[in-house]
């Protein structure tokens, strides 16, 4: 089954690489990474001017000229001379075309189907990854074991030209008033709105039955009812547009701004809508809408990333006595507190906005998706 992909709002996916404002040659509203090897092997003469700039620390890019650009951006959303830090790379291929990896669309698929599953009255042994890989899992539980091993997602290519543009990421923290205050800033390569990718999605229908044959296995948790190619298909569409409607009732309830809700009103209604890549929050990236208030809660006690705090005294919690499904206060040393949403501050309590001329314009990482073909 193909699979049509349009940008909905600016994603990025990193490769894991990043460049300093140095490295990108900026004119007329756009940035070029040069080809340094296919530059120095024309031009031999040039590589003391470009050593010595490096041990002074000095800027590189005036080097170059745009005839050896690797890739090109569009830099008109950011003014340069404000660039701080490092700017994170887009995942790109061998040809410097981005594109987005089949595990990033399977990973979406796999939380849908873990939401669906537990809003179907499944549930969970424990509040922790492991745990939502058991839904997933016959037999032992073992990896190999996995139903979703009969899934395949191949990477999405371009089928439009792929744009790339130099965005402001803003993190924003809502206070207890609901007003958004800025925090700080990061800088990187988004695949910009209404860029398209292409992929296809194949179901293995013979290991889904060997699966359920070996261990005496239930599929239907995961899969729904028809088991067929075409049905197990309908379900992750159905329950991708399910957990997107999810993701966006609570984000609004969470956070409503007017920023929000007038990007969420962009939004195209129809269809599964996807949310991939960095910065696309703890809803996008979890089914804790799906679990119970005190289990939410339990599962995020401690985390580096999520401080959660008490709501009397605004102090950090933490789980009670050993054995003690209720939590404590590090700061005003209560202890006993239940754990719901009356005693614990409600999370997540920050937002990442792609910023033009300083205002919040998109939330990160939304893609319309289309289904057609064939099984």
């Amino acid at each position: 089954m193909k699979i049509d992909l349009k940008v909905r709002s600016p994603i990025h996916i990193g490769s894991g690489d990043e460049l300093s404002r140095h490295e990108y040659q900026f004119e007329d509203g756009l940035a070029f990474v040069p080809d340094i090897r296919t530059y120095f092997r024309d031009n031999p003469n040039e590589v003391d001017a470009f050593v010595t700039a490096i041990e002074r620390s000095e800027p590189v890019n005036h080097i170059f000229d745009d005839g050896y650009s690797r890739y090109t951006l569009d830099s008109s959303w950011v003014n340069p001379d404000s660039i701080r830090g490092s700017v994170s790379v887009a995942l790109k291929d061998g040809s410097d075309v981005p594109y987005i990896p089949g595990t990033s669309l399977k990973g979406w698929i796999r939380t849908t189907l873990a939401y669906r599953a537990l809003e179907n009255g499944a549930s969970l042994h424990r509040v922790n990854k492991q745990a939502i890989n058991d839904l997933f899992r016959v037999g032992k539980g073992e990896t190999r074991d996995d139903l979703l091993r009969c899934v395949t997602v191949q990477d999405a290519h371009p089928v439009s030209e792929a744009e790339l543009a130099l965005c402001e990421i803003k993190t924003y923290s809502l206070d207890r008033s609901g007003t958004l205050r800025e925090r700080g800033s990061d800088y990187a390569e988004c695949l910009t709105r209404g860029t398209e990718f292409t992929t296809d999605v194949s179901v293995n229908k013979k290991l889904l039955e060997k699966l359920i044959d070996e261990h005496d296995g239930d599929a239907t948790r995961v899969f729904g009812d028809d088991l067929t190619k075409r049905g197990i298909l309908a379900t992750i569409s159905e329950a991708s547009v399910d957990f997107q409607e999810a993701v966006i009732r609570e984000d609004q309830r969470l956070f409503d701004h007017r920023s929000v809700g007038a990007i969420y009103s962009s939004l195209s209604n129809s269809g599964p809508l996807f949310r991939l890549g960095s910065g696309t929050g703890h809803h996008s990236k979890t089914v804790a809408m799906a679990l119970p208030e005190a289990d939410r809660i339990r599962a995020n006690v401690g985390a580096a990333n999520n401080k959660l705090k008490h709501a009397k005294c605004g102090g950090e919690v933490e789980h009670g006595r050993r054995g003690d499904r209720t939590l404590s206060c590090k700061r005003c040393d209560e202890t006993g507190i239940q754990p719901d949403f009356d005693n614990v501050i409600r999370f997540p309590k920050t937002k990442r906005f792609v910023v033009y001329n300083g205002e919040p314009l998109h939330l990160l990482g939304w893609v319309k998706a289309s289904f057609r073909g064939p099984l």
